[in-house]
């Protein structure tokens, strides 16, 4: 098949494929719902194939449908970053999801200096706790544990630690010589007590997880529940050297371990249409997180 299908057939095959409805497609496109079917049958008489299933007032895709709808609904949508942005003749805006534990307290606070390095580029910065609340095609660039979505490639920022904080004051309290130490405290933990049971392995602890334990639901709210002073957590440089340098936390880094889920990835388009933004963004996000820059 040399000649590409009928680009008005595509576009209303993808508002269809996107509803799983000819109803709602038709009223997104301001046309009738016959309108839409025409479109969509000499879109399956052109390939060849059925897209659709229509069954008992339901609709769904066939397998030659949702490989269709994955590609379309790409393209459409980096068609329309682009044109918005020739159209308003404006500067690139960038789209970074992040993942909250480095978004809030790493990335949000440093997003100016990049500003002022990059006047030209607008950066739209968005979080998430999981990589399930958000469509990674919508955006540019990912950052977080998350593995890499498809058509992304990745960069680990950097190795990372994990070492147990807590206030001055509790920290006073503790033998920094004696691990086990720690154990009489309260521990706070993200991952179920996951977290603090890999660190007893690896400082060689042959004890029973502790019963002392409270739960958060990310790491970020395990850190910042230590400046109550009422427990420890166990955190990395993303989440808690600011913390630790206006002297809010101490952490006890020589007690350091790897948290085998524990590294952050900077994930990006393999093709992007703002490839020399992306580049900008990653080098300044690795020399950043690596201390060359900020």
């Amino acid at each position: 098949m040399n000649k590409l299908p009928s680009l008005k057939a595509l576009h209303v095959f993808e508002v269809t494929a996107r509803h799983l409805s000819f109803s709602k497609a038709a009223d997104e496109l301001c046309v009738s719902q016959s309108a839409v079917s025409h479109q969509i049958k000499l879109l399956e008489s052109s390939l060849g194939k059925s897209l659709f299933k229509r069954e008992h007032n339901q609709v769904s895709l066939t397998v030659y449908g949702g490989s269709l709808f994955a590609v379309t609904s790409d393209s459409f949508k980096r068609i329309k970053a682009i044109t918005d942005n020739l159209s308003e003749q404006s500067r690139p805006s960038l789209k970074v999801m992040a993942q909250s534990a480095i978004a809030v307290d790493w990335l949000a606070p440093r997003i100016a200096f990049f500003n002022e390095l990059n006047p030209n580029i607008d950066v739209v910065l968005s979080i998430a706790v999981s990589d399930l609340d958000f469509d990674a095609s919508e955006y540019d660039i990912i950052v977080g544990t998350w593995p890499a979505p498809i058509n992304f490639v990745t960069q680990k920022i950097r190795e990372e630690k994990w070492f147990p904080v807590a206030t001055h004051e509790v920290m006073e309290q503790v033998d920094s010589d004696e691990p086990l130490s720690l154990l009489g405290f309260t521990l706070f933990s993200s991952e179920n007590g996951q977290d603090w049971q890999t660190w007893m392995q690896t400082r060689k602890i042959d004890e029973l997880l502790p019963t002392n334990i409270t739960h958060f639901s990310n790491t970020i709210l395990a850190t910042k529940a230590c400046l109550s002073g009422k427990g420890v957590a166990l955190s990395c440089g993303f989440l808690a050297d600011d913390l630790i340098e206006r002297g809010q936390l101490t952490a006890l880094k020589h007690l350091s371990y790897e948290l085998p889920w524990g590294h952050f990835f900077i994930h990006y388009r393999q093709e992007s249409l703002l490839s020399k933004q992306v580049d900008a963004f990653v080098d300044w996000v690795m020399s950043s997180a690596n201390k060359k820059a900020i």
